[in-house]
C-alpha cells in the first residue's frame, strides 16, 4: 500500500512539473555550429563523378567561391544548426578576415541565391587571387546577414576579437560568385 501511494505521488508531482513546464520557441533561423578554415588545391575537387558527368560533385555541400572557376584556395567549412532551405534567397555571409601577408583585415561577401538545399553545411572559398597560396589565416568572423539587413548569425575566430582586429574592414571588391551547379 505504501508503495502505491509513492507511486501515485511520484507520478502525479511529475505530471504536474511536465504541464507547467513552458514550451520553449524553436529558432526559425539557423545559427553557426563551426567554421573549419582549411587551404584546399585544386585537385582536392577532383572527383570520379565529375570525371563521367562533367559536372563537379559537391559532396553534400552548398559551395559558393569568390571567383567560380578556381578552385584553389582557403575554404570555410560552415556548419548552421538548421538546414539551408529555413534561410530567405538572397540572404548574405559576411567572411571578414586577416591574411599573414596583410595587415589590415579584408572581407568577401556571398549571396545564397539558391537556398532550397536541405543541407546545413556551406562551403565557402577565397579563390584565385583572393587567396595566394603562400598566405595564412590568422583570424576570421562570419557573419548572416537576412535580405533585410538584421544579423541572423555570428561566429568568430579568438583572435578576431583581439583589439588590432577590430579596426576597418577593407570590402575585397569582386563581382558576385555564382553558386556551384548541384545535382539533385
Amino acid at each position: 500500500m505504501r508503495t502505491r501511494f509513492i507511486l501515485i505521488a511520484l507520478f502525479t508531482t511529475t505530471a504536474a512539473l511536465a504541464a507547467g513546464t513552458p514550451s520553449v520557441e524553436k529558432q526559425q533561423t539557423p545559427l553557426i555550429c563551426n567554421v573549419y578554415p582549411a587551404y584546399h588545391a585544386t585537385a582536392d575537387f577532383d572527383s570520379l563523378s565529375e570525371f563521367f558527368s562533367g559536372k563537379e560533385n559537391p559532396r553534400g555541400q552548398y559551395m559558393l567561391r569568390s571567383q567560380p572557376t578556381e578552385r584553389a584556395g582557403l575554404y570555410l567549412r560552415i556548419t548552421l544548426d538548421k538546414p539551408l532551405n529555413t534561410l530567405p534567397n538572397g540572404t548574405l555571409i559576411n567572411i571578414y578576415y586577416q591574411r599573414s601577408d596583410s595587415a589590415k583585415p579584408l572581407s568577401h561577401t556571398f549571396e545564397l541565391s539558391d537556398t532550397h538545399q536541405k543541407t546545413s553545411t556551406l562551403l565557402l572559398g577565397l579563390t584565385g587571387t583572393d587567396w595566394p597560396i603562400s598566405a595564412r589565416l590568422n583570424a576570421w568572423k562570419v557573419d548572416i546577414i537576412s535580405r533585410a539587413g538584421s544579423l541572423i548569425g555570428t561566429l568568430q575566430s579568438h583572435v578576431w576579437s583581439l583589439p588590432e582586429n577590430q579596426a576597418s574592414v577593407e570590402p575585397t571588391p569582386k563581382a558576385a560568385p555564382q553558386p556551384v551547379a548541384v545535382e539533385k
